[in-house]
Formats: structure tokens, sequence, C-alpha cells
């Protein structure tokens, strides 16, 4: 059992390599004028009030964060970034 879970994790680190890698290779390529986007999710944050009732509790929301990276070629072609977070 321990090594083939030991095996699965070490099949997942090698993509992980090979993903970062290649995103590498993009933003030394990134050409002007282009854009990379790099999005994520990050889902179910709970939202809760600062002098809250008993009954708030039991009926909080669900909140999603969405971040989102953008790579760039700025006016000397050095590569830049700006950062978002959509709630």
């Amino acid at each position: 059992m321990m090594t083939a879970t030991f095996g699965e994790f070490m099949s997942h680190i090698e993509r992980v390599k090979q993903q970062y890698s290649a995103v590498k290779n993009i933003k030394d390529k990134l050409p002007h004028g282009h854009l990379l986007i790099q999005m994520a999710v990050s889902e179910n944050y709970t939202g809760n009030t600062l002098e809250e009732i008993q009954s708030v509790y039991w009926n909080n929301c669900l909140i999603s964060l969405h971040p989102v990276v953008i790579y760039f070629r700025g006016e000397e072609n050095e590569l830049k970034h700006t950062s978002y977070v959509h709630v």
C-alpha cells in the first residue's frame, strides 16, 4: 500500500515539475503584446459578520476567491505582472 501510494506521489511530483518548467518556458519566450494569464479558484470560505447573532452562525454564506496573475512584457521588454482577486 505504502509503495503504491509513494509511486503515485512521485508521479505527481514529476508532473508538477514539468508544468512549472513549461510555464517558465512560456514566460521566458512571451512576445511583446501577448499575455499569460494564470487563474485558480479557492472555494467555500465562510463569511461572518463582526457582531453576529446566533441564528446567523447557522446561515453563513460561502465565498469563492478567484486569484488571477497576468504576465506581460513592459516597455523595456522586461517581464512584468499584475495580480487580481475576484470574490
